[in-house]
């Protein structure tokens, strides 16, 4: 061990101490569904030391360790560390190196370490000569190697690493030494003590490997949510007056021996009016360090990005494409019997083929006109699905239509006569829809530009109904 630390049960001020918990009980739930995962437990680690705390999985290690690390609050009981408080505020001061791989697999091992490094607070040039150190002391792979291509011991290498990087005042290491090789092990514990004796860093870990536990300070055994016995290793093994750490574990479990060493600090009142911080302060370096890595996921998942934006926009384009515009090149059947000529000079007035200005003036709507000789066949062809509609012009239709607009007396045959003939298929509504309004406003313009032709206001055969398009509201 890298010095000796023995617990007194003396009172003295809880600021000698790097971590100190009184009666800190964590609950989860309510009413009949809560679960208490802390049960009023007391820990004692000192400045400088390293701490090793045992106990079976599920009996609160790592809640515990969330709790001093600031990420989650006690439901009662005081927590110090470092000198006041938990608080994420105080991350540049401590290494946490969690159960779980908290690292992005998309991530290489380089930008990884510069990610936390500016987190904390260093420089890039810190950060590498600091990368190089570590990755030499933890065996792990090239710099430039992707997290997600790497073994999990190897990950757990890199987690380490990323917890030493910004030599923290306090380290917390939740099982660091899991899936290593014994070389590699010592040569972690080697480190470790070095740190505590020459730099005073303390170390919180927890580890299931008896060896282990006998190189810390100080040991806390815990079993459900509770430490029953906080001592060092070899006081462990002169009071219970056995060869190994194994016997007194067991010994310790089976009669539920509790400390008798507990302190009852005293806490400043600034510990126990303080709450832990929900966050740590966004300084510039914290900033920098978050966008930086959210731009650097974005360019690595660079095709998921360009889908979220692109995806929406094409969708909007197709549905616009095709729902969302009028509908073109719908086929339709013609019948002139006025005349097969279907090419027309310009509009004028008294024109002897106005059927044929007509047919133009719906041509421009992007329809498929289609001409057939008999009506009969153009309005079977509308009943069997090979045409939208059928349009049919009778044989005296411009005399007709002239006779009309001119007089007032006008008898049922000249009405007939100039009455074009629509037979729609109503199998699509919305297409007859659309099919109506290109024949109506294809007619309005067809007529308006006639008469103005003929120097008669276009207003004359326009509906009588004017509809304000002045907005008024209600008040």
């Amino acid at each position: 061990m890298s010095n000796s630390f023995e617990l007194t049960p003396v009172e003295k001020d809880v600021t000698q101490l790097a971590v100190c918990v009184r009666g800190g009980c964590k609950v989860y739930g309510r009413g009949v569904n809560a679960a208490t995962v802390l049960k009023s437990i007391d820990l004692n680690v000192p400045t400088g030391a390293i701490y090793g705390l045992l106990g079976a999985s599920g009996c609160g290690k790592t809640t515990l360790l969330s709790c001093i690390m600031g990420l989650k609050n006690l439901s009662s009981g005081d927590i110090w560390v470092l000198g006041g408080p938990p608080s994420l505020k105080n991350g540049n001061k401590i290494g946490y190196m969690p159960q779980q791989i908290s690292l992005c697999e998309g991530f290489t091992i380089r930008e990884s370490m510069t990610y936390f490094g500016w987190l904390a607070g260093l420089s890039s040039e810190k950060i590498e000569e600091r990368a190089h150190f570590l990755m030499r002391l933890l065996d792990m792979p090239p710099i430039d190697s992707t997290i997600g291509n790497l073994s999990g011991g190897q990950q757990r290498r890199v987690s380490f690493a990323t917890a030493l990087l910004h030599e923290p005042e306090l380290l917390i290491l939740d099982e660091p030494t899991v899936g290593l090789d014994p070389i590699l092990r010592e040569s972690i514990w080697t480190y470790l003590l070095e740190l505590t004796t020459n730099k005073s860093v303390t170390i919180i870990l927890t580890t299931h490997y008896i060896d282990e536990a006998h190189r810390a300070d100080v040991i806390g055994l815990m079993r459900n949510g509770v430490i029953i016995s906080e001592e060092a290793p070899q006081q462990l093994l002169t009071k219970f007056r056995v060869n190994t750490l194994e016997e007194v574990f067991y010994r310790i479990i089976i009669t539920k021996t509790e400390p008798s060493v507990t302190k009852r600090l005293r806490f400043p009142q600034t510990a126990r009016e303080t709450t832990t911080s929900n966050g740590p302060a966004l300084n510039k370096h914290v900033l920098k360090a978050l966008v930086w890595k959210n731009f650097l996921w974005m360019w690595k998942n660079i095709i998921t990005i360009v889908s979220i934006f692109v995806l929406p926009i094409a969708s909007v384009f197709v549905f616009g494409s095709c729902i969302g515009r009028s509908p073109t090149g719908l086929t339709v059947a013609i019948v002139n019997r006025e005349t097969e000529v279907r090419t027309c000079d310009l509009l004028a007035c008294h024109d002897k083929s106005l059927s044929c200005h007509f047919l133009r003036y719906l041509d421009r709507k992007a329809l498929n006109l289609v001409y057939y000789d008999s009506e009969d066949e153009a309005i079977w062809a509308v009943r069997n699905g090979t045409l939208y509609a059928s349009i049919v012009i009778k044989e005296n239709y411009t005399e007709s239509i002239e006779y009309r607009l001119r007089n007032r007396d006008v008898a049922d045959f000249l009405i007939d006569q100039s009455t074009i003939d629509v037979f729609c298929d109503y199998t699509v509504k919305d297409i007859v829809m659309y099919l109506k309004k290109y024949i109506y406003t294809s007619f309005a313009d067809f007529i308006g530009d006639y008469l103005e032709a003929c120097e008669i206001s276009r207003e004359t055969v326009a509906v009588p109904l004017r509809v304000s398009v002045r907005c008024m509201y209600r008040s």
